[in-house]
């Protein structure tokens, strides 16, 4: 079988949906030795190649001019596309990650083939526009089937999903106790881009009040994760004097999540390796469709879920107090959500509508 990935981005670039598909396609080659796999994505990095292989898995890379303009964009794309008619033919599933409009004007040449979607996450900071609705529920006719990472999509994009998940996580030890360096100092964590959607202002804001407060004990927050804002958050904790370290965009391991005592993150691959490692996740919203991303799920009793300002503030205070531990059902439970099971959904939905 060959099966064709579609993303706007994939590896080396980072985040939720790159490593969605580069965990999910290791796993698929695990199971399944001889599928084929081929990425398409776009040419984030100029310094790579439009074509290689890695770990036997063929990519291609759209090349794009950073200067254009959302028409001349999806021209480019387009036209790309329909010059690789024969490479779409030879697919036998062609799945979709968040961007079936890349499809559209090939559609006519593949329409013999399966093609599945994968809704991923959702546009900040929402309610999604009219426009955005209508992409989904088209992409969601267009399909054979689809997969929503999430429970959200049907109150706020009106998709019905042909499978449900939120996510997977590699198999994370918990022997944290053991291996928590003796600072003295309560570790915090976070791992995510450095974007405004994925919360590191509201949690960098609580932090700073408490030390102004002097209401808790003493921390570290390591940040792990890159991005736009980088440069202006570092700049906010020099200015600040917080105890905070910049570590960039790093393999996450193990030993990243054993040696913390809590976790601040807000996306669903981030909630899920913190929960298979037994540490305690905050998550911030700032909106209704945030706080729906966060409730309509399995985990939603065991993470703890503030809005910005005081609420978080008091609950990051209190977690560092108190140091509340997670029930072992969190724990069993997110260590099932392996990228092994993930894999099988993906096979279960291409198999199921032959």
């Amino acid at each position: 079988m060959h099966v064709i990935f579609l993303s706007k981005r994939y590896w080396p670039a980072t985040g939720g949906v790159e490593r969605h598909i580069l965990f999910l396609t290791e796993a698929l080659q695990r199971q399944y030795p001889k599928l084929r796999i081929t990425i398409i994505t776009e040419q984030h990095d100029r310094s790579l190649p439009l074509q290689e292989t890695k770990d036997n898995r063929e990519i291609y890379r759209i090349p794009l001019l950073p200067s254009l303009e959302q028409p001349e964009l999806k021209k480019s794309i387009w036209t790309w596309m329909r010059q690789q008619k024969s490479l779409l033919q030879s697919a036998d599933i062609i799945h979709v990650h968040d961007v079936f409009f890349w499809l559209l004007p090939s559609l006519p040449f593949v329409r013999a083939k399966k093609i599945c979607t994968t809704f991923h996450g959702y546009e900040p900071p929402g309610p999604p526009t009219w426009r955005q609705r209508a992409w989904h529920q088209l992409a969601e006719v267009l399909s054979d089937g689809n997969i929503c990472i999430g429970g959200f999509h049907q109150k706020w994009y009106g998709v019905e999903p042909t499978i449900t998940s939120f996510g997977a996580v590699k198999k994370i030890s918990q022997t944290v106790a053991t291996l928590k360096e003796k600072t003295g100092k309560k570790k915090l964590l976070f791992v995510g881009r450095l974007e405004e959607d994925t919360g590191i202002w509201e949690y960098l804001t609580a932090l700073w009040h408490l030390c102004e407060l002097k209401l808790s004990p003493q921390f570290l927050l390591n940040v792990i994760g890159d991005g736009p804002l980088r440069f202006e958050l570092e700049h906010f904790v020099q200015q600040n004097k917080l105890p905070v370290h910049f570590l960039g965009q790093q393999e996450v391991t193990t030993f990243i999540y054993q040696d913390a005592d809590v976790a601040l993150v807000s996306g669903y691959l981030s909630i899920l390796e913190a929960l298979s490692a037994g540490v305690p996740v905050i998550a911030t919203y700032g909106t209704q469709l945030k706080a729906d991303y966060l409730r309509f799920t399995p985990f939603a009793h065991w993470i703890t879920t503030a809005r910005p300002g005081n609420e978080l503030l008091v609950a990051i205070e209190k977690q560092l107090v108190q140091g509340t531990a997670l029930p072992p059902e969190a724990i069993h439970w997110a260590e099932q959500q392996t990228w092994e099971s993930l894999a099988a959904k993906y096979m279960q939905l291409w198999s199921e509508r032959e």
